[in-house]
Parts: C-alpha cells; sequence; structure tokens
C-alpha cells in the first residue's frame, strides 16, 4: 500500500489513483525531456474503435471478414486465415472498415503493448472490418506512418501502455483518452525516414532466418521418415466410403474415426522394416498431472498445456504453486515422457535434469518409460511427427476442445527400430533443433540491435 497527496488544481483528464503515484509522475517526466516527445492523440488524422457485430452474425457468414486483435501478427501483419465472415451490411460501417495506410492498435485483453499489438496495413486491404477490441487510426499529412508503428513498439510505448492500462471486469484496456496521451518521439521526417529504412532492413533479415528455421523443423518430419523406411500415401479425408459392421464391434461409431485415410496410415508403418508397439507397452505409468488453480509469484513450477512444445519447454508464461506434500504420483524424472491432454493434444517433450522439479497440471500426462532398448527423445520425436499427429487427431474425442484420454493414449502405435537407429534420429532431431535456435536468437538480436541503433538516433539528434 502507498499513501500520498494530491491537491484538487493537479487532477486533470484520469481520476484512478495509479495515474498519480510518484513512479508514474517521474516515468512521464523523463518522456517529457525528450526534445522529439509528442502525445499521439496530436497526429492522429482519423481514427475510432472497430464494432462488435451481433452474435448472430458470425453463424451467418458473409462476405466481409471480422478481424480481431488475435489475428494481429508480429511483424505488423494480419492473418486473416481465422477471421469470421459477416454480413455485407457491417461494410457500410465507416469507422471501422478497414484501409490502406491504416494503423491498428491492439487495445484490449492480453495483446496489449505485446509483440502483435500493433499492425500496418500497407497495401490495398481484402474487404474487412476490425472489431471493438482494436483502434484504427492513420497519421496526418507529413509524417511516416510506418515509423509510427515502429515508434508503438519501443519499449517506452509498451511500458507506457502497461502502465495506463484501465482494469474494466478484469479485462484491460486502453480507452481513447490513454491513446491520446500517449508519449512517442517525432523527430523530422528525414530522420523518421532514416529509422523506418533502418527497422525494414531488419525485419527483413528477421524474416529470412525465420524461413531458415521453418524450413529446418519442417525438415525434420521427412526426414525421421526416411530413416524409417515409412513411404506414407497421399491421403485425404473422403465423403463417403464403406465400414463393415464387424469393424465396428465393441470400437466407436463416429464416421470420422473410420476414415480410409487411417487405413492407409497404419498400412504404410505396418510396411516399414521394425516392429511397431503400443505406448503402454513400452511405458510402465501413464498417469495425468495434478489440477491446481491458486497460484503465487514465486513457488514451484507449474508445467500446463502452453509451456510444452514439441520436443522443447517454454516456460516464459509459467506459473507456480506452493509447495506441499503431494500424494498423487506426479514427481518427475529425468527421462519422463510429458504429452498434452487436452486442447493442442498429442505434444511431447522429454524431462531433463532442468525441468524435473515442476509441477504438471491434470491436462499433461506423465510416462514413465521402460528403459531398455527405448530412447525417450526418439519417442517423443515420434509422438510429434506428422503421422502421429494424425492417428491422434482419430483417437481424440470431444467437439469443442478436443483430448486424449489415457485408454486412447495407451493404443497409439509406434514404431520402434533398434536402439542405435533410435539414438541416431535423436541426435539429428537435436541438433537441427539446436540449429533453429540459434538462428530465431540471432534473428531476435538483429532486431534489439536495429532498435538500440534506433534510440541512439533519436537521443543524438
Amino acid at each position: 500500500m502507498q499513501c500520498f497527496v494530491v491537491y484538487a488544481d493537479k487532477i486533470k483528464e484520469r481520476f484512478d489513483p495509479f495515474s498519480y503515484t510518484p513512479q508514474f509522475k517521474s516515468f512521464l517526466n523523463d518522456q517529457i525531456k525528450s526534445k522529439y516527445s509528442v502525445k499521439l492523440g496530436a497526429i492522429i488524422g482519423s481514427g475510432s474503435y472497430g464494432v462488435l457485430p451481433p452474435s448472430e452474425c458470425y453463424s451467418e457468414g458473409g462476405e466481409i471478414l471480422l478481424v480481431r486483435a488475435t489475428e494481429l501478427m508480429p511483424d505488423f501483419e494480419i492473418d486473416f486465415t481465422n477471421s469470421i465472415p459477416v454480413p455485407e451490411i457491417y461494410n457500410k460501417n465507416e469507422r471501422a472498415r478497414l484501409r490502406q495506410n491504416d494503423i491498428l492498435l491492439a487495445v484490449k485483453g492480453a495483446t496489449i503493448a505485446s509483440n502483435k499489438s500493433v499492425c500496418f496495413v500497407e497495401k490495398e486491404p481484402l474487404r474487412a472490418i476490425v472489431n471493438g477490441s482494436i483502434f484504427r487510426f492513420q497519421v496526418k499529412e507529413g509524417i511516416n506512418a510506418k515509423y509510427i508503428v515502429y515508434a508503438l513498439c519501443f519499449e517506452n510505448s509498451k511500458r507506457q501502455m502497461n502502465l495506463l492500462l484501465i482494469a474494466n471486469n478484469a479485462v484491460n484496456y486502453l480507452d481513447r483518452t490513454v491513446i491520446n496521451n500517449l508519449l512517442i518521439p517525432l523527430p523530422p521526417l528525414s530522420i523518421q525516414n532514416k529509422i523506418v529504412d533502418i527497422m525494414q532492413s531488419a525485419y527483413s533479415q528477421k524474416k529470412q532466418m525465420e524461413a531458415e528455421v521453418q524450413r529446418l523443423l519442417d525438415s525434420i518430419d521427412s526426414y525421421v521418415l526416411d530413416e524409417l523406411g515409412i513411404k506414407l500415401p497421399e491421403v485425404e479425408d473422403k465423403m463417403c466410403f464403406v465400414v463393415d459392421s464387424e469393424e465396428m464391434r465393441d470400437n466407436r461409431v463416429d464416421a470420422y474415426y473410420y476414415q480410409p485415410k487411417f487405413i492407409e496410415l497404419m498400412e504404410a508403418i505396418q510396411h516399414a522394416p521394425f516392429e511397431t508397439y503400443s505406448l503402454e507397452a513400452i511405458s510402465t505409468k501413464i498417469i495425468n498431472g495434478l489440477d491446481f488453480r491458486e497460484f503465487t509469484e514465486t513457488g514451484i513450477p507449474y508445467l500446463r498445456v502452453s509451456n510444452i512444445k514439441p520436443n522443447s519447454f517454454d516456460l516464459i508464461d509459467v506459473k507456480f504453486i506452493p509447495a506441499f506434500n503431494i500424494s498423487k504420483d506426479i514427481e518427475l524424472d529425468s527421462g519422463d515422457l510429458l504429452i498434452t491432454r487436452k486442447g493442442t493434444y498429442g505434444i511431447a517433450v522429454v524431462v531433463d535434469d532442468e525441468h524435473k522439479r515442476t509441477i504438471i497440471s491434470s491436462e499433461i500426462f506423465r510416462v514413465v518409460l521402460k528403459k531398455e532398448n527405448v530412447n525417450p527423445h526418439y519417442i517423443a520425436i515420434w509422438l510429434n511427427s506428422n503421422i502421429t499427429k494424425q492417428l491422434f487427431n482419430r483417437i481424440s474425442t470431444g467437439a469443442i476442445m478436443g483430448h486424449l484420454s489415457q485408454n486412447a493414449l495407451k493404443n497409439i502405435q509406434l514404431l520402434l527400430p533398434p536402439l542405435e537407429i533410435q539414438n541416431k534420429i535423436a541426435e539429428e532431431v537435436k541438433k537441427r533443433m539446436s540449429e533453429a535456435e540459434r538462428l530465431k536468437a540471432e534473428a531476435s538480436e538483429i532486431i534489439n540491435k536495429a532498435k538500440q541503433r534506433v534510440e541512439e538516433i533519436i537521443l543524438r539528434e
């Protein structure tokens, strides 16, 4: 708790106490000291929040795409893949219509001040509108709009957004007053153009490296299948097919389970020159984790589905729970296999010494593998392969959020070559993933150095 006094004549625009704390005032003073600082509202030519069509419009469909904050991607682009089609009538709404040279700023929820908080519509866009989680604006003439996009991604800009968030029913948002009062550096146009050139060059290099990263990761699947002698057929979903009633005895009755493509995939596995085993046959335990909801600032790391990536951990947003005696047998050990159960299901990673002192959520399985003739890293690689993803899709249940049952997981099929081949595959995949991580780090460093150079330019001028 903090106590301080504010005189009535000093209260302007906002009435929340945080806006008048000494640390917040100190931060704003530092911003104002920059000779180039201007309020964002002073350079906005036109701007407005998007619209929120009635929920029934989502099911009606249409030719106009609704862009939400979740469609804003890193590197200032829009991903229209999951945009919702809404009726044509909403294209008549001038304030929400997407236009060339629009700057989109996420103003609601977790996207605020993230690496996906700003987007620039450089080319003539698809016919689309933005919803209320986005503030759409254009800058006045004589200002490089791309520079403003980059400026909104400066650390000081992100820090201001985080400091100025207004709580509204547990959902953070930036209102128009906050947006107008955001302080950003606005140097002369020649310097703006120079900064845009620097940042565009950096992001271009980053994109090239990310393409190489994706190529490396995509190559893993084909490498594994080649090493195992698997030739995948061209498979696709079929609208009509016949299933013998005997095949359905004591089995599932949904049509998708019996898609011919799954039979073809299993035949491709069985034609490989190695034995197949169920996961149950090569493991001693398959256990669900612990359901826990009350998180703490420190304590034992609590792994959720979002912390498990194919063959790796992601602990950026890891939660913590207090230390206590756990009766359930979920204490991890090096070599254990973790497999996600719900949502993004079927993702596997091997526990190492660094991550074994954690607790897994109930939406993750702990699999204790048998030690003889089994390389856990190879098993994780097989489970993360495209062929196994399709088999996981076959055995998953749940219409809204798919999940795997213990019984279904036990019966998933694995191709198990001799240990020396498992080791060879595991080592090669590790090498490719390490190279991908190196390139990702190098790409990130290019952007950081560009931002540092830009900050030096602004401070030096």
